[in-house]
This record gives structure tokens, C-alpha cells and sequence, in this order.
């Protein structure tokens, strides 16, 4: 129980941030992600002084990136919360739950001054939130066959 109160607030925190940049003026959010990408970019041309990339593509990369890594930890905390609940399919059930978030998070941009709500972003947004419950999966499925095989072993 106590376990399904941390992750559900870990989750509504994670849901706060995301819901809470797509409120942004675009403007703003421009200004925000501009800033991080020169910085990044900055970085990257002295460790590589040839990096073939300029800003605009870089920065559209960013952008992407920083869609698909929100969601892959939004994946990652609902399928947590999920799991608590002891139910068969957990994956199907936080799939919908976050698609379900990230178009909401489309709409609020539809509404947000100098945004744009796209499916493409919903697409991509669910593809992260696939790719952290996945792998949140894979990690639980793992550990539970490694401490069922300690126990096998350690009762013969």
C-alpha cells in the first residue's frame, strides 16, 4: 500500500512537470529549449570540433528527445503504480494510460499561445512511455528470475 502511494505521487509529479511545460507560451518554451540545446551544442563542438549537425537540426532533436525521455519515465513510474494493483496485464494497462496522457498534454498545447498539438508528438510521446515501461518490465521480470533462481538454488 505504502509503495502505491509513493509511486502514484512520483507519477502525478512527473504528470505536473510534463502537463506544466505544455502550458508554456511558445515563446517561453522556445526560449527554454533554445537555451539547453546551445549549451548542449556548446559542449559537443569542443569535445568534437567537426560535429556535423548545426543548431536548427540539433535543436529539433533536443526537442524530440526531450518528448520521448519524459515519457519514457512517465512509462516507467504508471507502470510502477500499475503493478502495485497486482493485475494481468500491466503493460496494456499503462500504454493506455499514458497515450491517454499525452493527448491530453497535445490538447493543453492546442489551447496554449503559439503551440502546436501534433499527433506525430503523440505518437512519439507513446513510443517513449513503451520504451521505459518495457524496460521497467524487462528489469522486474529479470530480478524476480534471479532471486527465484537464488532460492531454488539455495534450497538444494
Amino acid at each position: 500500500m505504502r509503495k502505491r502511494y509513493c509511486w502514484g505521487i512520483v507519477t502525478i509529479a512527473v504528470l505536473i512537470l510534463i502537463w506544466g511545460n505544455s502550458m508554456l507560451p511558445g515563446s517561453i518554451s522556445g526560449t527554454i529549449s533554445s537555451e539547453a540545446s546551445q549549451g548542449i551544442l556548446s559542449v559537443i563542438y569542443k569535445l568534437i570540433p567537426n560535429f556535423p549537425f548545426d543548431f536548427d537540426s540539433f535543436h529539433s532533436f533536443i526537442r524530440k528527445a526531450a518528448h520521448f525521455g519524459e515519457y519514457a519515465l512517465l512509462g516507467i513510474c504508471f507502470y510502477q503504480f500499475v503493478c502495485t494493483y497486482r493485475i494481468k496485464h500491466p503493460l496494456i494497462y499503462t500504454l493506455m494510460l499514458c497515450a491517454g496522457c499525452a493527448c491530453i498534454d497535445e490538447l493543453i498545447q492546442a489551447f496554449t499561445p503559439n503551440r502546436l498539438s501534433k499527433l506525430s508528438d503523440v505518437m512519439l510521446d507513446s513510443i517513449g512511455a513503451y520504451c521505459g515501461m518495457g524496460l521497467c518490465h524487462r528489469v522486474k521480470r529479470r530480478m524476480n528470475d534471479a532471486s527465484n533462481g537464488w532460492q531454488k538454488n539455495a534450497g538444494s
